[in-house]
């Protein structure tokens, strides 16, 4: 009865590489590079690993020099990212890490309002205040325009920001320098104004569409607020953000 021949090493440095492993399937997979067996599409020749898919190529150089952690690391890696190889160690582990990052993503409740970095989503907050605003004090519509001009021009004046506007559980609850005058029923924003008093009255004085024509519709009052808005603001605001707080 003839012996079985032992398969001869091919590839020497993975030897190092198995004893210093620990998880039993890579343990596996260099054992199998150690005698010249590789995943699909996959050759090692030289000390270079190569992978070819559709005539393209790219390689990595495992060296006899380096820590031999660092050329683990590195066939893992090259093998996990063209043949998606993992073991099962490593899928518990990614699970695992996908579950605590899932847990610690904040959810728009979890932020401060400075932390909002997106800003249709800030427009979105600031309407819906806005709309309680409105059933609060029972606002007609040129009313609630008027707010929503107040409020966007000193957004955008940064008369109103973190400091002004308390944020909690995913609602705006409050603007601290918004008042209502019930007498006169306007809403005013207290405070100093930047020092360019140009740039001020420029935009605030959108509000003065309302003295221009008294008989004219609030719808034609609105279209012509965001055509002055647009042009007076191109590079701050633009018909998309309008349309997004309008919905």
């Amino acid at each position: 009865m003839s012996r079985r021949r032992k398969p001869k090493i091919i590839n020497p440095l993975f030897q190092n590489m198995f004893d210093h492993e620990m998880d039993p399937f890579w343990k596996n997979k260099f054992i199998e590079a150690l005698y010249g067996n590789f995943p699909p599409k996959i050759t090692f020749r030289n000390n270079i690993l190569n992978f070819t898919k559709n005539n393209k190529r790219e390689t990595v150089e495992l060296l006899d020099k380096v820590d031999v952690f660092q050329n683990i690391e590195i066939y893992k890696g090259f093998i996990t990212k063209h043949t998606c190889i993992k073991s099962r160690i490593e899928f518990k582990e990614d699970n695992r890490r996908n579950k605590e990052i899932e847990l610690n993503t904040k959810s728009i409740e979890d932020y401060k309002w400075k932390e909002i970095k997106k800003k249709k989503i800030k427009e979105v907050l600031i309407w819906n205040y806005i709309n309680r605003l409105n059933e609060q004090y029972k606002l007609n519509e040129e009313e609630k325009y008027k707010l929503f001009v107040i409020v966007q021009s000193n957004l955008i004046l940064k008369k109103i920001g973190p400091n002004t506007i308390e944020y909690e559980e995913g609602e705006v609850k409050n603007i601290s320098n918004l008042f209502f005058d019930e007498l006169k029923r306007e809403f005013t924003i207290t405070g100093n104004y930047p020092k360019k008093k140009e740039a001020y009255n420029m935009d605030y004085s959108l509000l003065n569409i309302y003295d221009i024509n008294k008989t004219i519709s609030y719808s034609d009052k609105w279209k012509k607020y965001i055509d002055l808005f647009i042009n007076k603001n191109e590079s701050v605001y633009n018909t998309t953000t309008i349309e997004s707080t309008t919905e």
